[in-house]
């Protein structure tokens, strides 16, 4: 690559479509994905298929796990025709096997009241479709991950962002709230970065 030049132009590209403070996680998967593959998947379809692997990992009683297991209770009651009590009744077997055969996203599933469940979640990215590399969090690691093509996700507990391009000691980040890129030091950046993935394109 050519000095300063961009690979991957973020800014603009996408923003968070439904709540801001939950779905930054699906902005930053819609971007990598499309940045990788040229494809989009709807951020809603990003939430679903998070709240379905999340689901499986515990019986969520209160808060955000509450939320995401009514959610998937529902999802699969109404994919399978099942009733939700029975669902709700066998849901320790259930949502270990939804773990490995997840259900699709159905866009009709938006307008239902139980679907208000998703918007108010927070979720995880899919790292198991990217090629992803956990070297530790250097300026020089960052530049070497973006001038072979990667882009790098950075993210706390309340926020996900995407380093995409640098020039000379500024890096530049793009922000899936308002889907705009601004120049960061590098010691901006590892003031908001309590998780650091390198990430060098898809897998799936």
């Amino acid at each position: 690559m050519e000095p300063n030049q961009m690979i991957h132009d973020l800014p603009g590209m996408s923003i968070v479509e439904e709540v801001p403070n939950y779905w930054c996680y699906a902005a930053v998967e819609q971007a990598l994905r499309y940045a990788f593959t040229g494809t989009k998947i709807p951020q809603v379809e990003i939430a679903h298929n998070s709240a379905m692997r999340n689901s499986a990992l515990e019986i969520g009683t209160f808060g955000d796990g509450l939320r995401i297991t009514t959610y998937a209770q529902n999802a699969i009651a109404a994919a399978y025709g099942q009733s939700l009590k029975d669902v709700r009744e066998n849901w320790p077997a259930i949502f270990t096997v939804s773990a490995q055969e997840p259900v699709p996203f159905d866009a009709s599933w938006v307008q239902q009241g139980w679907a208000g469940n998703l918007r108010k979640s927070y979720g995880t990215i899919d790292l198991e479709a990217f090629a992803c590399d956990w070297s530790p969090f250097t300026a020089e690691e960052v530049r070497r991950c973006i001038d072979h093509g990667g882009l790098v996700a950075i993210g706390n507990q309340n926020h996900w962002c995407v380093v995409y391009h640098h020039e000379g000691d500024d890096f530049f980040m793009w922000n899936p709230s308002n889907g705009m890129g601004t120049p960061h030091t590098f010691d901006e950046l590892a003031a908001e970065a309590a998780t650091c993935i390198y990430i060098t394109g898809m897998l799936a």
